[in-house]
């Protein structure tokens, strides 16, 4: 279940980057949709992106209005498949956040969770 992993990992910290594949956030179903987004009313501390895995367009969902000022120590990337990612998503997505003034923490953590996955996987950026 991707939101059980992704609340999982984002219970662990204060401040917290997701991006989220079109697809999985435009899906009939909108449960996690849903449920990510209350997540993130609840506790103010997350910046919600969309990306298209055909096009790269991301688009900025919600954000706390103090995002600049946050340091994030989480950055997670939540999509259909391994496959739709390209090689150097983790280097695409980190500049995306850079660009828009979101800074993360020294010890932060980069994270896929894919809905075919059991787990995500984290990697120390």
């Amino acid at each position: 279940n991707i939101f059980k992993h992704h609340k999982r990992f984002t219970d662990k910290t204060l401040n917290h980057i997701v991006y989220i594949d079109k697809e999985l956030w435009d899906s009939p179903d909108d449960a996690l949709k849903q449920k990510i987004l209350s997540d993130a009313e609840k506790n103010k501390n997350k910046v919600i992106v969309v990306y298209d895995s055909t096009t790269g367009e991301k688009n900025v969902i919600r954000q706390p209005r103090n995002s600049q000022s946050l340091e994030f120590e989480t950055v997670e990337v939540i999509s259909r498949d391994r496959v739709s990612l390209s090689a150097y998503a983790k280097y695409e997505y980190l500049d995306f956040a850079r660009r828009h003034d979101w800074k993360r923490n020294h010890k932060s953590v980069f994270r896929v969770n894919t809905a075919g996955s059991s787990s995500g996987r984290s990697i120390y950026a």
